[in-house]
């Protein structure tokens, strides 16, 4: 367990100070200032699986607004380290305070998809060797003068472009993987519409799929997204994590 949450940790390098020194902002780390669209995640964990459809909007604050339609009704906005999840039906609200920003895991994938080699660098990942198979690059990292072992990176590119990430712990116990699928051009950058993730544990299998659909890139997020605010004589739970 203590791999896979290094290996969720670093899914976060972008916004995660607990690993970089400095914190790179969005305007260098990501080629859009904002991003907006639906997506289907299929979640299976040891032969049970679940569906939950969503839209989202993200703009390099870093803030995000995440409407879930089903199975059920729900609002979550992220701002900074701030997460406000909002149950119009039930007029209840979640406010959680954490140490750094959270991140959805499918804007996350998004993130590593174009930042892969930056993010592992900010970590302090260097690269241990790479390997030219025809037009596929396989190249490996790991983090050096490391107190504990921590495990090893493999990122492979096609044609420049980035197709599948690989954590392994030291002990091989755990495998994670983010397989990326069915590329498509939106103002001339390729985004992936499907996103497979897999995380391989000695007792545990578990994988999520990710379907987007209608990205769209750079432009204004709509107000009552972007300033939402929960409206009065709301029940508000405060907690910290």
């Amino acid at each position: 367990m203590q791999y896979f949450l290094i290996f969720l940790l670093c899914q976060l390098f972008i916004i995660n100070a607990s690993f970089s020194q400095s914190l790179p902002t969005f305007n260098t780390a990501l080629p859009f200032s904002s991003i907006q669209g639906e997506f289907t995640k299929i979640s299976e964990r040891n032969e049970v699986a679940d569906t939950i459809t969503s839209s989202f909007y993200f703009v390099d604050k870093p803030y995000m607004y995440i409407l879930t339609r089903a199975p059920h009704y729900q609002i979550m906005v992220i701002d900074k380290n701030l997460t406000t999840i909002y149950y119009p039906k039930r007029q209840l609200a979640y406010r959680l305070k954490s140490e750094n920003t959270p991140l959805l895991p499918a804007v996350n994938f998004l993130i590593i998809f174009f930042n892969a080699e930056e993010g592992l660098t900010n970590l302090g990942f260097q690269l241990e060797k790479q390997d030219i198979i025809g037009d596929t690059l396989i190249s490996t990292w790991k983090l050096p003068n490391s107190k504990k072992p921590i495990g090893k990176f493999q990122l492979i590119q096609v044609d420049d472009k980035l197709i599948e990430v690989t954590y392994t712990s030291p002990d091989t116990s755990v495998i994670n993987l983010i397989d990326y699928k069915d590329f498509s051009t939106i103002d001339n950058l390729t985004f992936p519409m499907t996103i497979i993730s897999e995380t391989i544990l000695p007792n545990e299998y578990s994988m999520e799929t990710y379907r987007f659909k209608n990205i769209k890139i750079d432009l204004p997020i709509p107000e009552e997204y972007l300033n939402f605010s929960l409206p009065e004589k709301i029940k508000v739970v405060e907690k910290e994590w």
